[in-house]
């Protein structure tokens, strides 16, 4: 059987796979934060960590601010902060 850190790091390895498919996919660094993101939120979520999906989600948006001029297309950024905004708000109704 797989110690619990030999599965966290299989699970990362995968996370970082995916990530790179979806940025192969759709060269573009904003589609491969927000996937990952989502992913990773929505793992804390079935997770029963809502608080944990909440944050991650905040966390994206802070990034994404910082570090809007490596998107290339303002109106993708605005559509996946816009995404995040939604999970959030829909996680807060549901607490």
């Amino acid at each position: 059987f797989m110690s619990q850190r030999g599965r966290i790091d299989e699970a990362l390895g995968l996370v970082d796979d995916f990530a790179y498919a979806v940025r192969v996919r759709t060269e573009s660094d904003a589609r491969t934060n927000w996937a990952v993101t989502y992913l990773v939120a929505t793992f804390y979520l079935n997770a029963g960590q809502k608080e944990d999906a909440i944050n991650t989600l905040e966390q994206y948006k802070e990034y994404s601010k910082e570090h809007i001029d490596v998107f290339a297309n303002q109106e993708e950024y605005e559509f996946l902060l816009n995404e995040a905004d939604k999970h959030i708000q829909s996680l807060n109704v549901n607490n």
